[in-house]
């Protein structure tokens, strides 16, 4: 599997292009410490964004610390014609809608997808991509330190990883949400979450 290219975004004005090509899906996730504070404090958003094929993903790790980077991020959060492919967003709903003051509908959780594909139920993002994809994926900065600036490299590389498989785990539920006839059920789900 080719490498995605990686663009680390600290100004609204870079991101603004990038979001001129989305077209019907981008994979999100994020980062953010919640120790010692009541509301989540979001650090970093990453997207990817398809290419066309072959080409791999283009990411973008966006710097949330950034003076004007949640309002440049609520419209695609909010565009309804976007889907926002996510996995066990709850959390993420949280720290997103404090932020950015939007939730990215609508949403493809994979996690509730799996569950309701019969793959299995509350299973992790390392463990479905295993699962479904046969790939591997190093999650050894679970921990980190978001707020600290500069992002280490490691730090960085984790960050891309948690979006880099979104695309295929979405079409490898999709499908199988449908041949299960459970698509309303998983629509209803995220619906509800959200």
């Amino acid at each position: 599997m080719s490498s995605s290219p990686v663009h680390w975004v600290t100004e609204p004005a870079v991101l603004r292009p990038h979001l001129e090509t989305v077209s019907t899906r981008v994979a999100i996730d994020t980062e953010f410490i919640r120790e010692r504070t009541y509301w989540p404090q979001l650090s970093l958003v990453q997207i990817a964004l398809e290419s066309a094929a072959p080409a791999p993903p283009v990411i973008l790790l966006l710097d949330m610390l950034a003076p004007g980077m949640p309002e440049a991020l609520a419209p695609l959060l909010r565009d309804r014609a976007v889907t926002k492919v996510m996995h066990s967003a709850s959390e993420d709903l949280v720290a997103l809608r404090r932020s950015c003051d939007a939730l990215p509908e609508p949403l493809f959780d994979t996690q509730i997808a799996a569950g309701l594909a019969g793959i299995g139920a509350g299973l992790g993002y390392q463990r479905l991509v295993q699962e479904l994809l046969g790939v591997a994926v190093d999650k050894g900065e679970t921990r980190s330190d978001w707020m600290k600036r500069p992002l280490s490299p490691s730090q960085l590389a984790y960050a891309a990883e948690d979006v880099r498989h979104l695309f295929a785990l979405h079409d490898a539920l999709a499908g199988r949400l449908d041949a299960l006839g459970r698509r309303e059920w998983f629509e209803e789900d995220c619906a509800r979450l959200l």
